[in-house]
C-alpha cells in the first residue's frame, strides 16, 4: 500500500513558567520589541522633532517708509566733507535739518514667474527678482564719494503655498569710492537666516514679531541718534539678509552732473526652512522605521529560537507531536 497524502507533523514545545526556556523566550521577545526603538532614537537623535522644507517667496515689498540712505559728499569749492540724508519717514524728515536732506524718489519693479503646477495654483505668480532704484537731485557743487544704505524689505514665505510666514530683513550696503560717482549698481541674492525653529502650526505671536519693521522711529528725539538705538530688539524666528553682493560704480563724466542714481537688484530664490515636526508626521515615520527594523531582526531571532527549542539546549523543554 502506497501512502499518497502525507500529513505535516506538528511539534508542540512545553515548558514550565519559571524555567530557563521561558525566561529565554521572554528576553528574546523583549529584545525584538525594545531594540528597534533604541536604534530609532539613536539614529534620529531622539524623537524626530525637526523637519526641513523647501519654501518659496510668494510676495516681496520694499518698505519705503523705513529706508535711510546716506551719501558721503565733498565740496568742489571748499574741499570739505559732509553727509547728506534721504528718507521717506516723516519723523526723520522733521528731525534732520533741511540742509542735510536731499530730494529724490524711488521706483520698484519686479520680475515674476507664472506657476503651471500644481493645477490648483496654475496662473498665480511668484517673484523671481526685484529691483529698487533711487534717483537724487544733487547740488552740482558736490561730489558724491560714497553711499551707505539701509533698505528694509518685507516678504512672505510659503511651503507649497500654504501657511505663508511673514519675514522682514534689513539690507545694509555701503560703497566708498576714490573718485566722484554718478551712480552705484548693487546686486545680490536674498537669503533667510533662522534664529530658531519655526512652529509647525501658524503662531500668531511669532508672526507678530516677525513682521515688525526693523526701525522704531517713534523713539527718535534728536538728529544725533544712532541706528542701533532704534532697532526693534524683539526676538524674531528668522530674518532676511542679502548674500553674494556685487557693487559696480559709475563715475561722473561731467562736472555739472546733478543726478545721482542707486540701483539695488535682488534675486529671490527658493529657501530651506526648519520647522517643528507635526506629531502625526513624527509618529508615522517612527512607526515606518520601527517596522523596517523589526522585519530585519525577526528572521534571525526566530531561527535562534527554533534552534534552541529543537536542540533542547536549555534542557527543560518537552516536545509532543500532533
Amino acid at each position: 500500500m502506497v501512502e499518497i497524502f502525507h500529513h505535516p507533523e506538528v511539534k508542540y514545545y512545553h515548558t514550565t513558567t519559571a524555567s530557563r526556556t521561558f525566561i529565554f523566550i521572554s528576553l528574546i521577545t523583549l529584545f525584538l520589541f525594545v531594540v528597534p526603538v533604541a536604534i530609532i532614537f539613536t539614529i534620529s537623535d531622539g524623537w524626530p522633532t525637526v523637519t526641513t522644507k523647501w519654501t518659496r517667496f510668494t510676495d516681496c515689498n520694499f518698505m519705503s517708509q523705513q529706508t535711510i540712505l546716506i551719501l558721503y559728499t565733498r565740496s568742489k569749492i571748499r574741499g570739505n566733507y559732509d553727509a547728506k540724508f534721504w528718507t521717506s519717514s516723516p519723523t526723520l524728515s522733521y528731525i534732520w535739518k533741511n540742509s542735510d536732506l536731499i530730494s529724490g524718489a524711488s521706483t520698484t519693479s519686479k520680475h515674476e514667474e507664472v506657476l503651471l503646477r500644481p493645477p490648483m495654483y496654475a496662473g498665480s505668480t511668484l517673484p523671481k527678482r526685484m529691483k529698487v532704484e533711487f534717483r537724487f537731485n544733487m547740488d552740482p557743487a558736490l561730489d558724491v564719494l560714497g553711499v551707505q544704505m539701509f533698505v528694509p524689505i518685507s516678504c512672505k514665505l510659503s511651503p507649497q503655498n500654504q501657511n505663508a510666514r511673514n519675514v522682514v530683513g534689513l539690507i545694509s550696503e555701503n560703497y566708498i569710492g576714490r573718485a566722484a560717482l554718478s551712480g552705484v549698481d548693487i546686486s545680490g541674492t536674498l537669503a533667510t537666516y533662522q534664529t530658531s525653529v519655526l512652529s509647525a502650526e501658524l503662531n500668531r505671536i511669532e508672526e507678530y514679531f516677525n513682521r515688525l519693521p526693523p526701525f522704531n522711529f517713534s523713539t527718535v528725539q534728536s538728529s544725533e541718534f544712532k541706528l542701533e538705538q532704534i532697532l526693534y530688539s524683539y526676538k524674531r524666528s528668522f530674518v532676511l539678509q542679502m548674500k553674494q553682493t556685487s557693487r559696480i560704480p559709475t563715475h561722473s563724466s561731467s562736472s555739472l552732473a546733478s543726478l545721482f542714481r542707486i540701483s539695488l537688484g535682488i534675486d529671490i530664490p527658493k529657501q530651506r526652512l526648519t520647522y517643528e515636526t507635526p506629531f502625526i508626521h513624527a509618529v508615522k515615520w517612527a512607526y515606518i522605521r520601527y517596522i523596517s527594523l523589526w522585519i530585519i531582526l525577526v528572521w534571525p531571532i526566530k531561527k535562534l529560537l527554533r534552534y534552541t527549542l529543537e536542540r533542547n539546549i536549555l534542557q527543560d523543554t518537552h516536545v509532543t507531536y500532533g
